[in-house]
């Protein structure tokens, strides 16, 4: 997550409340981002993902019923609208996702999703949808948070013919050790530093001496407080002196802004907002976590393979998506029904 991603959720949580451990993805998608964590911290790899659904939309035919498995926000169906557009094959998108999503409600910049059908809260391995009903199966980072029924399921509701193509996370790659990296940052916040402690204390401690009575003209102390709060900072950013520190100095950033908006804010909403950041903390971790745990490698591939030809899939081919001067970005795999 990049560090204004990482401020914009902290900012939403503020009045919303942490999601359940299941619903780690809910709180992701409920803001404007429409890329993917991928696309989200690289200009490059979102110009060659759109570029892929691009070339791969526009050799569908006319008319052709798209569905975007695990579709978050709707990049992917954003892609089919915009080919659909331009060719005029006035194409038919539908979306699922098993996270509560809203894209028309959390992306109204975003004119054409409302052309898409998107279904939240629907898991990929127990679809809602006919067999034989879809031209194109997609999904970009998201069947590989699927279970092991889920290529039989995607493989099921395509017509024959039909085109299947899904990118994935593929471990060892750039993504991924970029999950990891923000995923011991997180985990450090939470475990190593006390951060949100002193933050809630010095907040408490400011509060208290500026709306006390102040004694004979004395200037009020509040340098020390905030010291205290300093004093922290710097002890836990030695600890990334020579690593990435992106999601720690975002999440310090968000604690500063607690006491720079103090005296318009009252003392209850600056410590829940506190609170809020550190649970919010803990989600991350949960989804980077489930990142890790998704990608797949030399085996999980071949399973998937395996399982998406018995469910009738021909041709199940593979390829690395490469990104220039990023690296691999994740494994495609590809099929005709």
């Amino acid at each position: 997550m990049s560090l204004q991603g990482f401020l914009a959720e902290a900012k939403h949580h503020v009045t919303e409340p942490i999601q359940e451990k299941h619903k780690i993805w809910d709180s992701y998608w409920h803001d404007s981002r429409i890329f993917s964590t991928v696309a989200e911290s690289s200009p490059q790899a979102e110009a060659t993902l759109e570029a892929h659904w691009a070339e791969f939309f526009n050799e569908l035919p006319n008319g052709a019923a798209i569905l975007d498995l695990g579709c978050g926000n709707g990049h992917v169906c954003l892609m089919a609208a915009r080919a659909s557009e331009a060719t005029g094959k006035h194409f038919r998108i539908f979306g699922v996702d098993s996270a509560a999503i809203d894209p028309v409600k959390f992306v109204p910049k975003e004119e054409l999703l409302k052309t898409v059908e998107f279904k939240g809260q629907v898991p990929m391995e127990v679809l809602p949808y006919q067999s034989g009903q879809f031209d194109a199966v997609v999904s970009q980072y998201g069947m590989e948070f699927g279970d092991s029924r889920a290529p039989a399921e995607a493989v099921r509701v395509m017509k024959r013919g039909a085109k299947f193509c899904a990118i994935m996370f593929a471990a060892n790659t750039a993504p991924v050790v970029q999950v990891a990296s923000k995923m011991r940052q997180s985990q450090f916040l939470l475990n190593g530093t006390k951060l949100f402690e002193v933050a809630t204390a010095v907040s408490q401690a400011l509060h208290h001496i500026e709306k006390s009575p102040q004694e004979d003209g004395a200037p009020r102390d509040t340098k020390k407080y905030l010291q205290k709060f300093s004093d922290e900072v710097e002890r836990t950013m030695a600890k990334f002196k020579n690593t990435d520190s992106e999601i720690v100095e975002a999440v310090i950033t968000s604690l500063q802004h607690v006491f720079v908006i103090r005296k318009t804010t009252e003392i209850n909403s600056q410590v829940n907002m506190i609170a809020l950041m550190k649970k919010r903390i803990g989600s991350h971790v949960a989804r980077l976590d489930a990142i890790t745990r998704a990608a797949v490698g030399d085996s999980g591939l071949l399973g998937f393979k395996r399982k998406l030809a018995d469910a009738g899939l021909m041709g199940v081919a593979h390829s690395q998506v490469i990104v220039d001067g990023v690296g691999v970005i994740g494994v495609k795999v590809t099929g005709t029904r």
